[in-house]
Formats: C-alpha cells, sequence, structure tokens
C-alpha cells in the first residue's frame, strides 16, 4: 500500500545516504592502563567528551585531537553518570556507585561533594538550564541540590522503594522533569498516580523557588 511504499523510499534514501556519508575516526589519548569505559559526555560546545572508567578517574578529551585534557580524581568507587551544565562548558556533574556527587569547576579543578546518607549507587544527575540547580536520582528518590550549599535542599520519593528513580532530566525550559521509575504497577492506577503526583512536587516546587529568588 502506500504507507509501506513512502516508508521503503525513506528507508532506501536514508541507506543510500548513509552509505555515501564520509566519518572521520578521532582516538581519545588515555593512559595505557585504562582498560574500561562506562560512561561518555559530549560538552555542550562539541569541543570535548568527558568519559568514566573502572579506575574511578573522569577523563576529558578533546574531540578534535584527542588529547587529554583534564584527568578528574577523588570518587571511592566507579563514576555512573556525568553531566555537563548546558550553558557552562566548564562545569561537569558526576555521580558513582557509592553514592557520591561532585560538581567539577574544570578551570579551577575545584569540586563540590555531595554523599546520600545510604551511600546508594547514583543513577542519574542533571543541570536546571537555568536556575543553579543538579538534580539527582538514587534509589527511590530525586535531590535537589544547589551545589552552593552542603546538601540537597529538597528531596521527593516515589511511593514506594521498589519504585526506583533511574532517569532524571530537565526540558530546555527547566518549567518539566522528565523522569524514568522502574517498577510502576500499571493495574493500581491508584499507586501510579500517586507516583507522578509526587513527581509533579518537581515543578511546583521549582517555581515556587524561582518565584522566591
Amino acid at each position: 500500500n502506500t504507507g509501506q511504499s513512502v516508508r521503503k523510499h525513506v528507508y532506501d534514501m536514508s541507506e543510500q545516504k548513509a552509505t555515501h556519508y564520509n566519518t572521520d575516526e578521532i582516538h581519545c589519548l588515555l593512559p595505557p592502563f585504562v582498560k574500561s569505559t562506562y560512561i561518555m559526555a559530549f560538552s555542550p560546545n562539541g569541543q570535548r567528551v568527558a568519559s568514566t572508567h573502572g579506575d574511578h578517574r573522569i577523563y576529558i578529551c578533546d574531540l578534535n585531537t584527542g588529547k587529554l585534557l583534564d584527568t578528574l580524581e577523588g570518587h571511592p568507587k566507579t563514576p555512573w553518570c556525568l553531566a555537563w551544565h548546558p550553558s557552562n562548558n566548564e562545569i561537569l556533574a558526576s555521580g558513582c556507585l557509592s553514592g557520591e556527587v561532585r560538581v567539577w569547576d574544570l578551570r579551577s579543578k575545584d569540586c563540590e561533594i555531595w554523599s546520600n546518607e545510604h551511600s546508594h549507587i547514583i543513577f542519574s544527575l542533571d543541570f536546571h538550564p537555568i536556575e543553579r540547580i543538579l538534580v539527582v536520582a538514587t534509589l527511590n528518590e530525586i535531590h535537589f541540590w544547589d551545589w552552593s550549599q552542603p546538601k540537597p535542599y529538597q528531596t521527593i520519593k516515589t511511593s514506594c522503594e521498589k519504585q526506583k528513580v533511574k532517569y532524571v532530566k530537565f526540558d530546555s525550559t527547566g518549567s518539566k522533569l522528565i523522569t524514568g521509575i522502574a517498577n510502576l504497577p500499571t493495574p493500581k492506577y491508584s499507586t501510579f498516580n500517586n507516583c507522578f503526583e509526587r513527581n509533579n512536587i518537581t515543578n511546583n516546587s521549582h517555581n515556587n523557588r524561582s518565584m522566591n529568588n
């Protein structure tokens, strides 16, 4: 039918373009003892890449030359997630397997540190595009942290510990927070809705914080 013909035509065009598309490889010049890579994240300007490894370090490389620019050390266990600040190429956040979060200033090499009290894995983190807020996901909790302060100013939870928050991401305006939650019980609509009602606190708390500033 017409729909299948259109899809096939689009597929053929995509395949043809991909076949003739020229690509260049840049090899990041990491130390020879680095054996495993877990996470990679590109800087907002596309000039650098951050990567995490089994030696508990974070390496920053130049994407034009592959040159190693910085080595960030201090996490007690492997960094499990990374996030660049969306408007500042010198600010990088990382969260590790032992529940420690660091916000690195690549210019000064200083970092701010917060650890959750249970030392549980940091699943995901993300910067607000405007406000000084880092959102952190661990266990069934979402923490909101102004990293100029010693600890998060607010924490919200899903309705039970089994519902782990595995992903957090602000939209481009910062007015919404996307969450990925495991083990949501679809048959129980009251429990399901309760989780998202709690997540909506994210938007309300952010709006109230913005008005109070």
